[in-house]
């Protein structure tokens, strides 16, 4: 069944459409002003902004300083926790530095979801040359972590981690960080 002419302009007008099918205009019909069923009040303005954002925490064993092998006795499985190694591990490798016994730090690294420190800091700095001077190397790592942690406001919470990378480095590969000359 089609419907008339005037039943096709009464539905335009209906649904809104100024102009129906022929190019005749549809017959104005008076929109109805909304209703506000809702009996309570508006919130005030300030009720409507935000609590400002928590500041981010370390995780419980977040920045402990170890080998790469000696901190898997510290990491739980779902801890959101990961070993990064300081320097990178491809370039202690290529300087007989076997994995395990490179210096890593717990770094957190969400299991369930996207982002974290770890993948931050990877995500500037996915490897390192292997022709820098050992203790550049060291430095670009330890650099790298700073600003990440810089960036997150944890930086003084972090930082005596950092220190002890430096020196856990110079002590297990001396011939590696050692001062020249």
């Amino acid at each position: 069944m089609i419907p008339s002419l005037a039943g096709r302009a009464a539905a335009a007008a209906r649904w809104g459409f100024g102009v129906w099918r022929f190019g005749r205009q549809a017959p104005e019909v008076a929109p109805t002003p909304p209703t506000n069923n809702n009996p309570r009040p508006a919130a005030p303005p300030e009720a409507a902004t935000p609590a400002p954002a928590e500041k981010p925490a370390l995780l419980p064993v977040e920045g402990e300083v170890g080998t790469f092998g000696g901190l898997r006795e510290v990491i739980e499985p779902g801890s959101n926790l990961a070993r990064h190694h300081m320097p990178n591990n491809q370039y202690m490798r290529a300087h007989g530095v076997p994995r395990n016994d490179g210096v890593a730090m717990m770094v957190e690294h969400p299991i369930q979801r996207p982002g974290g420190r770890h993948r931050e800091i990877h995500r500037t700095l996915p490897s390192q040359d292997t022709s820098l001077d050992p203790r550049q190397a060291l430095a670009q790592s330890v650099q790298r972590a700073r600003e990440v942690y810089q960036q997150e406001g944890l930086y003084q919470e972090i930082r005596p981690s950092l220190q002890e990378v430096i020196q856990k480095n110079k002590e297990l590969h001396p011939e590696l960080f050692a001062k020249k000359g």
